[in-house]
């Protein structure tokens, strides 16, 4: 089981690279910088905390610190990831970065109000602080993706970048698996700490592996071209544009 466990974390780890990379490679690099620098900071710590599993007090620093670090950039990345869901309705993106501002708010603030409430009376370090912060703070930002990705496309009469939603949804994916892996340690006292471990993992990993798959700019261009609407449509505007030529050149 042991074993197992790490195989996937430097599995997890390695596709996130991989990932980072290839956003590097592409032009997806200058539409999600911020999920190129979480991708980046995500296979950073995971190398740095696997390296430090038999040092505990190094490890629990470590994960404490990066905790309020890494959900920042997840909050980041769901404001870049309506930015260009909306990228043909700037006012409308105004309007999501102050949404997805009061979910982050509204997550914070029930972890902090929460603090006391279904935690073991054993729960008092900085590690334990940290996952007490995910538990509701990630709930909370996948609620925004969720419904940004869902409800945004259905309101928008202009495409919307393909990428874009599967990028939310993938995600979403994360952030719920990370939130559930929080809760369950603090609802089981982190009595059996392997579940929870193998729950991020596991979302880690599949998450990593769905952004590798992320159409690029030339991909969806092409995607676009082959839709049958538009390319009737570009056909028609192609066969009137002919005609205007040839009328003017009429005698």
């Amino acid at each position: 089981m042991i074993t197992l466990l790490f195989v996937g974390w430097y599995a997890e780890i390695a596709f996130k690279a991989i990932a980072a990379y290839r956003l590097y490679h592409t032009r997806l690099l200058r539409e999600y910088p911020v999920l190129f620098i979480f991708l980046i900071m995500s296979a950073v710590k995971s190398s740095v905390l696997v390296q430090l599993r038999h040092a505990p007090e190094a490890y629990a620093t470590l994960y404490s610190v990066s905790v309020p670090m890494m959900l920042i950039l997840q909050f980041l990345c769901g404001i870049e990831l309506f930015q260009r869901l909306t990228s043909n309705y700037p006012n409308f993106a105004r309007a999501g970065k102050i949404f997805l501002a009061f979910f982050a708010i509204m997550g914070v603030t029930a972890s902090t109000a929460t603090r006391h409430i279904g935690v073991p009376a054993t729960w008092y370090g900085m590690r334990e602080a940290a996952v007490l912060l995910d538990r509701y703070a990630l709930l909370a930002l996948f609620v925004g993706l969720v419904l940004m990705a869902l409800f945004v496309p259905l309101v928008q009469s202009l495409p919307i970048p393909r990428n874009a939603r599967r990028a939310a949804m993938i995600m979403s994916f994360y952030v719920f698996g990370n939130s559930i892996s929080a809760m369950m340690l603090v609802g089981t006292s982190a009595a059996w700490p392997l579940v929870p471990a193998y729950v991020t993992i596991t979302t880690g990993l599949l998450a990593a592996l769905g952004w590798l798959t992320l159409p690029t700019a030339g991909s969806e261009a092409a995607s676009s071209c082959t839709d049958p609407p538009a390319a009737r449509r570009s056909l028609r505007e192609y066969l009137r544009f002919i005609g205007t030529l040839r009328a003017q050149a009429a005698p």
